[in-house]
């Protein structure tokens, strides 16, 4: 298992997933811990803004389902 935080798999979302104002998006696997410090994987998805990242690039913002994960 890489180690957490690792990047394993990228996948562009087809346009209809994404959401108003992206210019990409993409479902990404990674490695990370459980609440048992024990490796694991997770998903998410990634939105990237149209135009050019800001000096030190885009702020990022993360949300998490409130019934799924810990």
């Amino acid at each position: 298992m890489p180690p957490a935080g690792a990047l394993i798999r990228t996948v562009p979302l087809r346009p209809e997933l994404s959401v108003a104002g992206a210019a990409r998006a993409y479902r990404i696997l990674y490695s990370t811990t459980d609440q048992h410090n024990s490796p694991a994987v997770s998903t998410a998805a990634v939105f990237v803004p149209n135009g050019e990242a800001p000096a030190g690039g885009w702020p990022v913002i993360a949300w998490a389902h409130g019934t799924v994960g810990l």
